[in-house]
């Protein structure tokens, strides 16, 4: 059973998780907007695919996947 110091961190864990992909989420758009594109949401068949690019820029520091991610919804 996890202790109540432990369910603090996990909640904690889970709130700057959650901040970290707003703000992503806000710059990506800042950054799109600045560049004469409009804002674009992210379309929920697409999630998946979304996720894991931002994963490969995560873990690999290669944001190569995620920008070809960017070009196709843009283009589309």
């Amino acid at each position: 059973m996890a202790t109540p110091f432990e369910k603090l961190a996990q909640s904690l864990e889970h709130l700057i998780y959650e901040w970290q992909r707003i703000n992503f989420g806000f710059l990506k758009n800042a950054m799109l907007a600045s560049g004469g594109n409009s804002w674009m949401i992210i379309p929920v068949k697409l999630r998946n695919e979304y996720l894991s690019a931002l994963e490969q820029v995560s873990v690999d520091q290669d944001i190569s996947e995620f920008a070809e991610f960017l070009v196709k919804l843009i283009r589309n």
